[in-house]
């Protein structure tokens, strides 16, 4: 039984969970998960937990991400995308590249964001999409979240193409409609692609078809944090704090060929705690 993170390049049209039960098939194992899902109608860079593998995903999902986005003016959808009714119109103004980059650029920083009603955040133990298919009215408190980067790519007429770095929890569809009202305008998002995770980027990665045992990384491998080989290992398995001469924040302790824990710096007393042990078969 192999145990790591798989890099996913989820196409449209498939939830993340779609990617998540095929690949429970091909590894012949029901411990799957996923950091960050992505709408049906996007696509781009899914990381996946496999067996050991799905303890490190809370770590990766507090990760930035990085997006392409299209946005279409003219028209509102119930959804902010491509995928739902059409429920506002509005004739489009003529803009410049320098108007609309201006815009765009307003919401670097801590923005407000009010989430959409086609969205999972839950109210009162309630998905908000539940309530929307229901046809209810439901108060959604904007959340503060923050943009770090952003960059207008093209502008044609109706098409606004935009490069975004944001904090988890932002929804693109949100910042696409709030940037069209900015505008003074009506829009949703046509398009949406994932191209990072942190410092995972979606080159070379493969689709889900192409997807085999083979491609589940190693966490000793997949992991861009400092590794230690720590010289008492039962200790570690026991997950007993210890001292380092270090000061990074998070640590992967490992052996000759395996991961054996996740520690972390409490600043406190100066010692690392155990925050996720890994087990083997072979341990």
């Amino acid at each position: 039984m192999k145990h790591g993170i798989v890099f996913v390049k989820k196409e449209k049209g498939m939830s993340s969970y779609d990617v998540i039960r095929l690949l429970k098939r091909k590894f012949h194992t029901s411990k799957i998960g996923h950091a960050g899902t992505l709408d049906p109608f996007a696509c781009g860079l899914l990381i996946l937990g496999v067996n050991e593998g799905t303890k490190v995903l809370p770590y990766l999902e507090n990760e930035s991400k990085e997006y392409i986005a299209e946005l279409i003016l003219g028209k509102g959808t119930d959804t902010y995308d491509v995928t739902g009714k059409v429920i506002k119109k509005k004739k489009i103004k003529k803009h410049t590249f320098e108007e609309v980059d201006k815009a765009l650029h307003s919401f670097v920083g801590k923005i407000k964001q009010t989430p959409p009603i086609y969205s999972a955040i839950k109210v009162k133990g309630k998905p908000l999409y539940e309530y929307a298919r229901e046809d209810k009215k439901v108060k959604v408190k904007p959340r503060v979240q923050i943009i770090y980067d952003v960059r207008l790519i093209a502008f044609k007429k109706d098409h606004i193409y935009f490069y975004v770095k944001c904090n988890k929890g932002t929804y693109i569809r949100s910042l696409g409609v709030d940037l069209a009202h900015k505008l003074n305008e009506v829009g949703y998002l046509n398009n949406l692609e994932r191209i990072a995770i942190g410092n995972y980027k979606i080159a070379n990665v493969k689709k889900v078809n192409d997807i085999t045992e083979e491609s589940i990384i190693d966490l000793k491998e997949a992991l861009k944090i400092k590794k230690v080989n720590y010289p008492d290992k039962k200790k570690i398995m026991n997950g007993l704090p210890i001292k380092l001469d270090l000061k990074d924040d998070l640590v992967l302790i490992v052996d000759k060929s395996k991961a054996l824990a996740l520690y972390e710096l409490n600043k406190s007393d100066m010692l690392y705690y155990c925050k996720r042990g890994f087990r083997y078969e072979s341990i």
